[in-house]
């Protein structure tokens, strides 16, 4: 993470959970959680929308694509 210039906002080493920011490259609260033998990332993308149906059929669909992850 220091490689890439990421700046470490929070960290839980029991948790193995770290949260960092990069905001000129839009990284904002990205949580980083070390489950071994995976690595979670998590990122607010954006705001679920006032009426969610269109909106989580695509999210579905995109998560086909997806070979390791999925839009939750």
């Amino acid at each position: 993470m220091l490689d890439l210039d990421l700046t470490i906002t929070k960290e839980d080493e029991a948790e193995e959970l770290v949260i960092v920011e990069d905001p000129e490259n839009g990284i904002q609260n990205l949580v980083i959680d070390c489950e071994e033998p995976i690595v979670v990332l998590e990122q607010l993308i954006m705001e679920v929308p006032r009426e969610p149906g269109d909106f989580f059929k695509r999210l579905l669909q995109m998560n086909r694509s997806l070979v390791h992850g999925a839009f939750v």
